[in-house]
């Protein structure tokens, strides 16, 4: 069962895995319902695509970072 949490901040960083490159989104999460004294917060790290070249891994992974800074709440990434 997953806990209530809601999205608070996202980045993306690109790295070269097996002659591709490859784009991840670190999305940090508050959780809503996190115990007294335990940390609030969690880092859950996404792999979402793979390209041929650097250049188009940087440009997919600052479209998908800017569209996370523009939605307050980032339900859409449950679904990854």
């Amino acid at each position: 069962m997953d806990v209530p949490s809601r999205a608070v901040g996202a980045r993306t960083y690109v790295e070269h895995e097996k002659g591709r490159w490859v784009v991840y989104m670190e999305v940090t999460e508050w959780m809503d319902d996190a115990a007294p004294g335990a940390n609030p917060t969690r880092i859950r790290t996404i792999r979402i695509e793979e390209y041929p070249t650097q250049a188009r891994a940087q440009v997919a992974a600052r479209w998908m970072e800017r569209t996370a800074d523009r939605t307050p709440d980032v339900r859409w990434m449950r679904s990854l």
